[in-house]
């Protein structure tokens, strides 16, 4: 009896598989499908972008991702990726049976054990969106400005995040995806992983002052041994998908090795209790699979450099932004003196 409580305990809490039945494989060709058309609107995105940026519209800004850019005809192409990508996270997420879910959309929820939601029970909710600011409603009705509200704060986390991170998942259940990937097997791991972000959130051994900061660490494992078991078939899209994934694993925990900080800074922040992980100021409001997460101090060093220049971009996205509602109040108002001259619409 001990043995299969102990082994109920290992088990994860996903059901993680490779599509089995006939609904499931047309879930996944119909993801791939949706990914397929993503990757094309992106391409005319970033013609669109060298246009703007030719004609002086658009100031280039690594960490101004082109989800903000205000530009009409981006912004049509934005709503068409925003509905496919949606309709492509279901079609994953009941494909490789992530989560528990009704036609891909997540049911039932998870008893937090973290923060301002200890004890109280979420569901799963993954958008695609870009990184960016969220008010994010507390269980006492309150709301939480994340990842700060302070506007200086909140630009220097956001350029950074955009820069190292695909995905972010908050303790109200909240999983923004905001990195693109090719195919559904590849978004597959990337939704599976920020859902095991929410389950160690419900594991109370993963969210005292210490574990918490090796979060990233365990989630990489239980990803990768979820990985390990599954069968490789020899097609020529399942090897290529299979080394597309083996690639952006082992990229990963390089990643994570390669961050661990010496030994005696390890000792001083188990003594102590102090550190500096990458959103310190905000993760004790709302904990956040951003926790624990950390890079070398090289590339976070370059990474900062580049997230000052948001904003900068954010200033001329706004004047873009200024001139296109100046454009459209001019058409607005011309065709208002066409109505009066000729008494019917126009615009």
């Amino acid at each position: 009896m001990k043995l299969f409580v102990l082994l109920l305990a290992l088990s994860p809490a996903y059901g993680y598989q490779l599509p089995q039945t006939a609904r499931q494989l047309q879930r996944q060709v119909a993801a791939d499908q949706r990914l397929s058309e993503i990757a094309v609107l992106l391409g005319k995105i970033r013609k669109q972008i060298e246009t703007l940026t030719q004609s002086g519209r658009y100031h280039p800004v690594e960490t101004l991702a082109w989800q903000d850019i205000q530009d009409p005809q981006i912004l049509q192409w934005k709503k068409t990726i925003a509905a496919k990508y949606q309709d492509a996270i279901y079609a994953t997420i009941e494909a490789y049976d992530i989560a528990p879910n009704t036609n891909g959309i997540p049911t039932g929820s998870l008893n937090m054990q973290t923060g301002p939601f200890k004890n109280n029970a979420v569901a799963w909710r993954p958008v695609y969106a870009a990184i960016g600011i969220r008010n994010i409603t507390l269980p006492d009705g309150s709301t939480y400005t994340w990842p700060d509200a302070d506007p200086t704060k909140a630009k220097k986390f956001i350029g950074e995040a955009r820069i190292i991170k695909d995905g972010v998942t908050t303790a109200d259940g909240t999983t923004v995806i905001a990195g693109f990937r090719q195919n559904a097997f590849l978004l597959s791991e990337l939704l599976l992983h920020e859902y095991t972000h929410l389950e160690l959130f419900s594991e109370a051994e993963w969210n005292d002052w210490e574990t918490r900061r090796d979060r990233e660490g365990e989630v990489l494992d239980r990803v990768a041994k979820a990985f390990k078991t599954l069968p490789r078939g020899n097609s020529q899209k399942e090897v290529r998908e299979w080394q597309q994934l083996d690639n952006t694993l082992k990229e990963k925990r390089s990643l994570f090795d390669r961050s661990k900080p010496p030994l005696y800074e390890e000792l001083w922040r188990r003594i102590f209790k102090r550190a500096e992980p990458f959103d310190s100021a905000y993760s004790d409001s709302v904990p956040t699979s951003v926790e624990g997460f950390s890079i070398p101090k090289d590339q976070l060093a370059r990474i900062r450099r580049k997230a000052g220049d948001l904003e900068h971009g954010i200033a001329a996205d706004y004047n873009h932004r200024r001139l296109a509602e100046q454009e459209q109040r001019r058409r607005e108002e011309q065709a208002r003196v066409e109505r009066d001259d000729f008494q019917f619409a126009i615009y």
